[in-house]
């Protein structure tokens, strides 16, 4: 039985805190980085405004990253949230698209069955 995509990616939910905790201490190193090559360059370079705007970027995203973490932790490992291949509501939508050939007889939108008449007719229909 093959597993479907959306069962892959929820099976992976469960260590998305990991990732994220991961990711923080990652862009926390590249913001100390940036600080080292901040801290040697000249103050009005171009170097130092980069250096500068990167550690202030990767800060943020080290800090965005920790919330999304305490977030991911909060919601539960995911088991609970784990999607079934079954609608009790709508059957699975056809994989195809109709696409009428030239020369085809066109579909007639009037054809109803003679019980359903009377519930898609208009005052002028009789």
């Amino acid at each position: 039985m093959s597993e479907t995509n959306s069962n892959r990616a929820m099976r992976g939910f469960g260590q998305q805190p990991q990732l994220h905790t991961s990711l923080a201490s990652h862009f926390t190193e590249m913001a100390k980085c940036h600080q080292d090559a901040m801290d040697g360059s000249e103050p009005d370079s171009t170097a130092h405004a980069f250096h500068k705007g990167a550690m202030q970027c990767c800060m943020r995203t080290a800090e965005e990253c920790v919330g999304q973490a305490k977030a991911l932790k909060a919601l539960g490992s995911g088991d609970e949230l784990m999607p079934m291949e079954i609608s009790g509501v709508t059957p699975q939508a056809p994989r195809g698209t109709a696409i009428p050939r030239f020369g085809a007889p066109t579909r007639n939108e009037k054809e109803t069955a003679p019980e359903f008449a009377k519930l898609y007719s208009t005052e002028g229909d009789e």
